[in-house]
């Protein structure tokens, strides 16, 4: 996989245990979302074991979607 943007960044409220390992490619491209926090990740990227997650989305990349840019 590639990362590109971080339209699908989201931040990993629980179950971040259960995901894989964050690329250096993700952690650069990371360091350029908007509202990064600790637990943030590109759902792009995440493989999801066998825990449930629970899954904040940022405001501005809501908007990002909607606004089809």
């Amino acid at each position: 996989m590639s990362c590109a943007c971080t339209t699908c960044h989201c931040i990993v409220r629980k179950g971040l245990e259960s995901l894989n390992e964050a690329s250096e490619s993700e952690e650069d491209l990371l360091d350029r979302a908007w509202g990064l926090e600790s637990q943030s990740r590109l759902s792009c990227q995440a493989t999801v074991a066998e825990e449930d997650l629970v899954v904040a989305i940022p405001k501005y990349t809501i908007n990002h979607a909607k606004e089809e840019h």
